[in-house]
């Protein structure tokens, strides 16, 4: 599994990227904050591990 995921960093972290820009741009669509403040968690969650997904909306 690690050796996998040493393998593939790049791929992982751009799919990651991409579903957390995409899933923020529905949540924006919505009314709620709740959704926004899930999402705000999630993309502090990434930066942690060093995934901006901040960086590529």
């Amino acid at each position: 599994m690690f050796e996998f995921v040493t393998a593939h960093w790049v791929e992982i972290t751009a799919a990651v990227t991409a579903v957390v820009v995409a899933i923020d741009k529905i949540v924006k669509l919505t009314p709620t904050k709740a959704d926004d403040a899930f999402v705000a968690k999630v993309e502090a969650a990434l930066d942690v591990i060093g995934i901006s997904a901040d960086k590529a909306k």
